[in-house]
């Protein structure tokens, strides 16, 4: 009778009653429903960063942003591919597609960079060295433009919808 009319017998008997109203008949699935809620924004949050980013761009960015954007672009991508083993394929999908963004404004930067360089390196060299210094940063330049061709699909390809 003392143990019926314990605190711990009357706990026991709230639990019970809290567990008949919301039985966990799985508690793995349960604790992965909840481990999604909670990973889906903080994917989430980079992801719109990147996109808020890109929309506030001008229609021929500046190089700066661009890189920017790359940056932002290899963040969303990390966090979702972070949080891929719990939200799954579709979360692999969005990394794949920040990816593809980052690799297109990755060859943007190398070309930018390589073609600044150069031309640093043109103005301290002999006449035939800054020829092929200006040769060479040309080519760059077409580079560069390719890359930025390729930047409205792939911003595109990054914004569609995430499922």
């Amino acid at each position: 009778l003392r143990a019926l009319d314990s605190d711990r017998y009357a706990n026991l008997l709230e639990q019970l009653v809290v567990a008949a109203a919301r039985p966990r008949l799985n508690a793995e699935a349960d604790r992965h429903r909840r481990a999604a809620r909670v990973a889906r924004p903080l994917a989430d949050k980079p992801r719109k960063r990147f996109r808020k980013h890109v929309r506030d761009l001008d229609r021929r960015p500046l190089d700066a942003d661009l890189h920017e954007a790359r940056q932002r672009a290899k963040q969303a991508r990390y966090a979702y591919e972070l949080v891929a083993p719990i939200l799954g394929k579709q979360a692999t999908k969005v990394a794949k597609r920040f990816e593809h963004v980052q690799e297109v404004l990755g060859g943007h930067q190398d070309a930018v960079v390589a073609g600044a360089w150069l031309a640093d390196a043109a103005r301290d060299a002999e006449s035939a060295e800054s020829f092929a210094a200006g040769e060479l940063a040309g080519l760059f330049l077409v580079d560069k433009d390719t890359a930025l061709s390729k930047w409205p699909a792939a911003r595109k390809h990054a914004h569609a919808k995430v499922p």
